[in-house]
C-alpha cells in the first residue's frame, strides 16, 4: 500500500520546464548565438552540483564565453520575479492532491530547485498547504540522480521504500527514484529525453488513482 507520494516540482506540478525553455530561447536570440535550443534540455531536472553545463555547450565553446551562464541565470531570475506560476499549474494537480489527502496519503515536494523558488511557486499556486514535507536539493550532499533526497523523505515519514511513490519527469529524477528502490511515475513530456526507466508514464496524474488503491 502506498502511504506517501513524493513529487518533483518543475515539469510535474507546474509546466515550468517549457516556460524555462522559452526564456532560454529568448535569451540566446537576444545574444545572437546560433545554438540549438534542444541542447538546453540537458539542464532539465539537473542541479548545479552536477555541472552538466559543459555538455550543453560542447562543440559551441567558441560561441559562448564564461559569462554566458551567469547572464542567462540573471535573465531568468528577472523573468521569474514578475511571473505568475498559477498560470502554468497543471490542470490535474489540485484534484489529485485532494484525492491523496482524502485517502490519508502523505505528500512531499522534493525538488532540485532552491527553497525560495519552491515555496514561492507552491504558494502562488495555492497548493503549499497540501504538502507535509518540502525539501530542496541544496540541502543534500549529492543531487539527483542520487537517491539521497527521496531516502530522506522516506525516513522523515517513517516509511519503507515500497510504501513511497515518486512522480517525476526528467531522467535524473526518474533515476533517483529507481536508485531509492521506489516506484516512479513519469509525467509525459514533449522533450526529447527518454522516460523509459519509469514504471509508468501518464498524461494526467489522475490516471494513477486506481493504481494507488490497488498497490
Amino acid at each position: 500500500m502506498i502511504k506517501a507520494v513524493l513529487f518533483d516540482l518543475d515539469g510535474v506540478l507546474i509546466d515550468s520546464e517549457v516556460q524555462d525553455q522559452k526564456w532560454t530561447k529568448e535569451f540566446i536570440d537576444i545574444k545572437g548565438i546560433n545554438i540549438p535550443i534542444r541542447r538546453f534540455e540537458k539542464l532539465i531536472g539537473s542541479h548545479r552540483k552536477q555541472n552538466v553545463w559543459k555538455d550543453v555547450i560542447k562543440g559551441y565553446e567558441n560561441l559562448i564565453d564564461d559569462d554566458f551562464l551567469s547572464e542567462l541565470r540573471a535573465f531568468k531570475s528577472v523573468k521569474r520575479e514578475s511571473f505568475n506560476y498559477e498560470d502554468i499549474l497543471f490542470d490535474d494537480v489540485k484534484e489529485f492532491l485532494d484525492f491523496l489527502k482524502i485517502n490519508n496519503i502523505r505528500i512531499a515536494c522534493a525538488s532540485s530547485s532552491n527553497i525560495n523558488y519552491i515555496n514561492n511557486a507552491l504558494s502562488m499556486c495555492h497548493i503549499k498547504d497540501y504538502f507535509d514535507l518540502i525539501c530542496t536539493g541544496d540541502d543534500f550532499k549529492e543531487s539527483k540522480p542520487s537517491p539521497e533526497i527521496y531516502l530522506w523523505c522516506m525516513d522523515k515519514f517513517g516509511l519503507k521504500n515500497n510504501e513511497c511513490l515518486v512522480i517525476e519527469d526528467s531522467p535524473y529524477g526518474i533515476e533517483a527514484a529507481k536508485n531509492a528502490s521506489m516506484m516512479v511515475v513519469a509525467r509525459k513530456t514533449t522533450f526529447s529525453f527518454s522516460q523509459d526507466n519509469a514504471d509508468m508514464i501518464v498524461d494526467n496524474l489522475n490516471e494513477i488513482k486506481n493504481e494507488l488503491i490497488i498497490m
